[in-house]
């Protein structure tokens, strides 16, 4: 999977689940055109998002969830925003989904980064160097 195939298969990842949590507002905001990556962060990025949106719906309660994409100086930014319960009290606890998502950004040395919403929900924000991917192609 490239970016175009990336960005095809997230609008088809969302209007999937909107489909089926109708109780659930579904939003994504991908550029026109998402810059190079390699083939291993496309899947590494689809997986995520498919890992945390799952998450949202099992989880969290949520009526909005945005997944918002912005590339910026070499950088990917994946962010998905929701307004549910956010995480348990207990306070950051990564293991099943927000563990394997952590686990197969380090493998394409991606940064995951959790946020309680204020009032509520749950921000997770992500950051995944590309300069690799550009570097090769040229």
């Amino acid at each position: 999977m490239d970016a175009e195939g990336l960005a095809g298969a997230l609008r088809e990842l969302i209007a999937s689940w909107q489909q089926r949590e109708a109780g659930i507002d579904f939003r994504l905001e991908i550029p026109a055109r998402l810059p190079t990556m390699k083939e291993e962060q496309a899947l590494v990025l689809y997986r995520v998002v498919q890992e945390a949106l799952t998450n949202v719906v099992r989880h969290s309660e949520a009526r909005h969830c945005t997944v918002r994409i912005q590339p910026r100086d070499g950088v990917l930014h994946l962010q998905i925003d929701d307004d549910g319960k956010g995480l348990p009290a207990a306070g950051e606890i990564r293991r099943g989904g927000l563990l394997g998502i952590e686990e197969r950004l380090e493998m394409v040395s991606g940064r995951l980064e959790l946020q309680t919403g204020q009032p509520a929900g749950l921000h997770l924000r992500i950051a995944l160097p590309l300069n690799e991917a550009q570097e090769e192609k040229a």
